[in-house]
């Protein structure tokens, strides 16, 4: 599935296409069809035109055996990788903000180091995102304040450490596409596109 899942939306788009991988298996027959789009391994790796979203790590910070082995094949295969963090504050994170914030950045340093000494030349972006869960209902509160909040801080530290990073926006709490629904991604969105996320 996951390689028909790449060659359909290549087939459909000269853009950049982000997709993920179940099993560290297909990462080899998915550089292949990229190897032969590309017109050779070369070509591909000096552009690529597909990366792998990776959620490697479980909150709190223990690494995932098998997402871990995606990174390590992608990184081999010059496909870069979207080192994603997804702790819930309150759930698999602390609540408080900031220690929430310190929890995920470290988790997200952690996927970046990983890369880094598989490869010191590896193409990696950075997602570290700290939602917000709803400590009455513990469903998430993707479009609150609390959750705009708290990704401008992640930015604000991936700015510090001046490294390619992407947000998480545009997600409402609201069941109905109505104001709040408007609002709420609108300020999510403009949040992270003002903190300069190198991808929203």
């Amino acid at each position: 599935m996951d390689i028909y899942t790449a060659v359909i939306s290549l087939s459909a788009t000269r853009k950049h296409v982000m997709t993920s991988v179940a099993n560290h298996r297909t990462v080899a027959s998915l550089a292949k069809v990229c190897y032969l789009l590309a017109g050779g391994e070369d070509v591909f790796r000096k552009s690529p035109f597909l990366s792998l979203n990776i959620n490697f790590i479980i909150p709190p910070l223990r690494l995932d055996n098998e997402a871990c082995k995606v990174m390590r094949e992608s990184v081999a295969y010059g496909i870069p990788v979207m080192a994603n963090v997804f702790g819930q504050r309150g759930a698999s994170s602390p609540v408080s903000v900031i220690k929430s914030v310190c929890q995920t950045i470290a988790e997200t340093l952690a996927g970046l180091l990983i890369c880094r000494v598989l490869d010191p030349n590896s193409k990696v972006i950075c997602g570290p995102r700290s939602m917000v869960t709803d400590l009455r209902t513990g469903g998430m509160a993707a479009g609150s304040g609390e959750q705009t909040k708290t990704t401008s801080l992640l930015r604000q530290m991936m700015r510090y450490y001046n490294l390619l990073n992407s947000s998480i926006a545009g997600a409402s709490d609201s069941n109905i596409p109505d104001y709040q629904a408007g609002y709420e991604k609108a300020l999510t969105i403009a949040t992270s596109a003002q903190l300069e996320s190198n991808l929203i």
